[in-house]
């Protein structure tokens, strides 16, 4: 309420009938003394005289409030003729002066609200930082195919790497590690499975742009178990790269298998080509498989499913010894 009043007082017209506020007084109030005495200078419609604005919001001790100079403050000033000369008397007073200190300081200071969205973005700033350094060494493992983790929670290779990050100088993570919230750490098992599945989506997503940008491509696949036994299917894709100037082969992921006949697989590969927009109706130009029957068979198998759905495609058998 303080800000707008300072910074939007209301303030008369220059054609504004001051004559008819003034019936009972023998003096009119002069629309340029708001200009003379600007910026501290306003007045009320409603009460019909002059106030300082200053003092009005940030009040001076009532002690102050004596003689004809409190008419700024708690009541209209109202003896026009003598104007100018209580209007420079009140400019000089102290309580004038620090009203306007106070307003100035007022203005100038940061709201409870925007001072909390700084805070937080301070602390989005940070973490950030600290999220970059954990997916570097994150990353890196990846590229390099390092194992994360060892026997025991807290050894490994990432756990060295964040050492070794530290002793290069990063105090960003220095600090999160040795100062930060133990539940807030970012090192659990748990997110580093969630930058491992983040990181895997955008590299899938710039292959799969790359490949959208292609003239055409093939879908390779071969069926497989995990470590815990459960049956998927691994998919890459085969197409060129204009900006390398050469043919490759992506890996783009393994989809979990309902079944391991001829039909859930061929249902498998044609959902994982849908979910991705990638047109196999027009752009799929040919299927790599392994030589077994369920893939391969001419009649009932995986490549015959999907050739009846994506017409012009062609099949190739690849041979593992």
């Amino acid at each position: 309420m303080k800000k707008e009043l300072l910074e939007n007082t209301w303030s008369p017209s220059a054609t504004y009938d001051f004559a008819e506020d003034a019936k009972h007084l023998k003096r009119k109030f002069n629309y340029s003394w708001l200009e003379t005495y600007s910026p501290w200078l306003a007045y009320s419609r409603h009460q019909k005289g002059a106030f300082c604005k200053y003092c009005t919001l940030f009040p001076p001790n009532p002690n102050s409030f004596r003689g004809v100079l409190g008419s700024f403050i708690i009541r209209p000033f109202c003896k026009f003729k003598d104007i100018h000369e209580h209007c420079k008397k009140h400019m000089e007073t102290h309580f004038h002066k620090m009203a306007l200190e106070a307003a100035k300081s007022f203005l100038g200071s940061v709201p409870v609200d925007l001072q909390l969205n700084k805070y937080s973005r301070g602390i989005i700033e940070e973490n950030r930082k600290i999220i970059t350094s954990i997916i570097s060494c994150i990353t890196f493992c990846g590229s390099h195919d390092l194992a994360l983790r060892g026997k025991h929670y807290g050894e490994g290779i990432l756990e060295d790497l964040y050492k070794l990050r530290i002793d290069a100088g990063d105090l960003v993570l220095k600090k999160h590690i040795e100062h930060g919230k133990k539940n807030a750490s970012y090192r659990s098992i748990a997110i580093q499975n969630e930058i491992i599945a983040i990181c895997g989506d955008v590299i899938k997503a710039d292959i799969v742009k790359k490949v959208k940008e292609a003239e055409a491509y093939s879908v390779l696949a071969d069926e497989t178990a995990d470590i815990s036994g459960t049956e998927q299917l691994s998919i890459g894709l085969r197409y060129f790269d204009e900006e390398a100037n050469e043919v490759q082969e992506m890996f783009v992921g393994f989809v979990e298998l309902k079944g391991l006949d001829a039909k859930s697989i061929a249902y498998c590969i044609d959902e994982f080509l849908t979910k991705e927009d990638l047109n196999p109706a027009d752009k799929c130009v040919g299927f790599g498989f392994d030589g077994c029957s369920t893939m391969s068979v001419k009649d009932g198998g995986v490549q015959a499913i999907l050739r009846k759905k994506i017409y012009q495609s062609t099949v190739l058998s690849l041979l593992v010894p």
